[in-house]
């Protein structure tokens, strides 16, 4: 019996986190190692003392209600539970640990197990952490009373030279030249862009947070109800839109989602020379990229004009466009970047697979 209870020991002093052990009345009956290298106590110091002296004084107070609540009426408030508590060593300095209280039965007496991890680096990490997010949030709301600025303020003065362009033509458009009348209606078209892009940065900067209802959404029904809105563009530019018929249900915010599909859809429409012009939309169970394998990957694939791999990355950012307007018609260039956003604010990833006139296949894995 003896040298089971030895080896028992040899054991508990091999073990990282420190121990203790006391009886029914909090008295400290057998320390490890690790206790006096966490605590700065020796064995003998600890042993036969209570076990307040490792507690600051309000959690001193707290325990010895614990032991007189257990005793009256039997009820395990912290024992057999895991808690983040305040420990003090002998030197008075405080520190985070992570607590587990366990009981032993024995014949003669109750015996109650502590087990004690300095958390120190964790609970430093948390705080970090959380004045990170007070601090993300403060950023989020001067990103906010921006966009509102920009939205409102710098809006008001475009509204007023888009104005004046009109009166000038509508009250002297007879009279002034044709060179000056080009320039007038350029103005008016210039202010318009401007205008819709301040409306699609102010969209931008608030789409990362929008808190997302997420509910499961039938991408084949979803697929449909964007070509019956969009029948007008399907008709006149001779579009075949088809969609997997088994393709699987995807769980994210739907107007977000409906939004990924519109743009990838509206996109192979406007830049495609083909007739008919295709839209695939289809489901992969596996797909590689990165060098990585991911599951449950979507694509809308058309056969437009495609784009050449060195600006597989320049079509994610705002407002970068590579083809003229005069050729593919009117834009922002945010339509992308939209979609790359979504995608993200859903921890996915979004990528493109294209040949220069062989069309294109955007794919998303969520």
């Amino acid at each position: 019996m003896a040298e089971h209870t030895g080896l028992l020991a040899a054991v508990m002093d091999t073990v990282h986190d420190a121990i203790i052990t006391i009886n029914s009345r909090g008295i400290v009956q057998y320390s490890n190692k690790s206790t006096t290298k966490l605590l700065g106590y020796s064995r003998e110091e600890l042993v036969g003392n209570n076990i307040k002296m490792i507690m600051p004084g309000e959690y001193a107070r707290e325990h010895d209600s614990y032991i007189s609540n257990y005793h009256e009426t039997g009820e395990k408030k912290v024992i057999g539970t895991s808690r983040r508590v305040t420990a003090q060593r002998k030197d008075g300095t405080r520190f985070p640990v992570e607590l587990f209280v366990g009981e032993v039965d024995g014949e003669q007496q109750e015996t109650f197990v502590g087990v004690l991890r300095d958390v120190t680096e964790q609970a430093a990490a948390e705080d970090s952490a959380k004045k990170y997010m007070v601090d993300l949030e403060r950023s989020n709301k001067a990103l906010d009373d921006f966009a509102y600025i920009a939205s409102h303020d710098l809006k008001e003065p475009l509204r007023a030279i888009h104005n004046h362009a009109r009166f000038l033509d509508l009250d002297f458009g007879e009279e002034l030249p044709e060179d000056a009348m080009r320039r007038l209606n350029r103005i008016v078209d210039l202010t318009k862009r401007m205008e819709g892009l301040i409306h699609e940065l102010l969209y931008y900067s608030r789409l990362g947070r929008v808190k997302l209802a997420t509910e499961k959404v039938d991408v084949y029904e979803l697929v449909k109800d964007i070509e019956e809105r969009l029948q007008d563009l399907v008709a006149e530019h001779n579009v075949q839109i088809e969609v997997q018929d088994s393709i699987p249900p995807l769980f994210g915010h739907r107007p977000q989602l409906r939004e990924v599909f519109h743009n990838l859809i509206v996109n192979g429409i406007r830049y495609n020379k083909s007739n008919p012009k295709r839209i695939q939309v289809c489901f992969h169970p596996e797909h590689e990229y990165d060098g990585k394998t991911l599951k449950n990957v979507y694509a809308v694939c058309d056969n437009g004009i495609g784009i050449e791999q060195e600006f597989f990355t320049d079509i994610f950012r705002i407002f970068r466009r590579l083809n003229s307007e005069q050729e593919f018609g009117a834009g922002t260039g945010a339509g992308l970047t939209f979609v790359k956003k979504i995608i993200e604010n859903h921890n996915g990833v979004v990528w493109v697979q294209s040949e220069e006139g062989k069309g294109s296949t955007f794919l998303f894995s969520m």
